[in-house]
């Protein structure tokens, strides 16, 4: 599949200065906006944020390849556990991150690359794939917060102390956390009502923002390469 390789054809593909200009820039801006989304946290797991660093990665999935977009989350994560001294999350929240952008970037690139061959444009393939990687990372990530993922932050944050299962945090939860208004998933005496009601709202409209502020910069990019490749010729 063409994204596993190097992209040759996009507007870095054949300057090797500016490839590596518009990948440090790209770079860059993954942190500024991880750095700004990092005051917009939940109280009761504070590695789910409104973090939107995902955006210039996917970029760089279409500008240049996967291996260079995973380059980026893999810098990203090492930088962001360097500068963090926020206890648990500093390492938790990262790891958590490149797990669910490595499934996002994996599924953009799966469809695209099996739709491109097809006779469907590539305006289409996009939307196309957009809404199937966002459909199984709001899936994704709703489920292993419902099962796991915030029950393992609160045991290491030393909160809760029992076995990380769904049934036993639920029973915590609903002992501990139900009636506190002020955190996040409160007013559900439920923890399963409570996790897909609070978490799968979020991870729709988090993941829903991310593609859709990511479609026109990617059309962009594209509608671009494609004139410059024309011009060439």
């Amino acid at each position: 599949m063409k994204f596993f390789k190097a992209n040759k054809n996009t507007y870095v593909g054949g300057n090797a200065s500016l490839k590596i200009t518009m990948l440090g820039l790209l770079f860059a801006l993954t942190l500024v906006i991880q750095y700004i989304t990092q005051w917009f946290e939940w109280p009761m797991a504070n590695f789910l944020k409104f973090d939107f660093s995902l955006l210039p990665i996917i970029i760089i999935l279409f500008l240049y390849d996967f291996f260079a977009a995973l380059l980026i989350l893999v810098i990203r994560l090492a930088f962001e556990i360097m500068l963090s001294h926020d206890g648990v999350a500093f390492w938790y929240g990262p790891l958590m991150q490149i797990q669910v952008a490595f499934i996002m970037l994996f599924f953009i690139m799966l469809v695209y690359s099996l739709l491109s061959k097809t006779k469907i444009t590539n305006g289409k393939a996009l939307i196309i794939a957009l809404i199937i990687a966002t459909s199984i990372e709001v899936m994704y990530a709703t489920m292993s917060n419902w099962l796991w993922s915030v029950a393992a932050y609160q045991k290491l944050r030393g909160l809760y102390h029992g076995p990380i299962d769904v049934t036993s945090f639920a029973t915590w939860y609903k002992n501990t956390l139900s009636d506190k208004p002020y955190i996040p998933t409160g007013g559900f005496p439920n923890w399963h009502i409570a996790a897909w009601t609070t978490f799968g709202t979020f991870n729709t409209i988090k993941f829903t923002a991310v593609s859709v502020l990511a479609f026109p910069v990617i059309r962009f990019v594209h509608i671009h390469a494609t004139s410059e490749r024309m011009n060439v010729r």
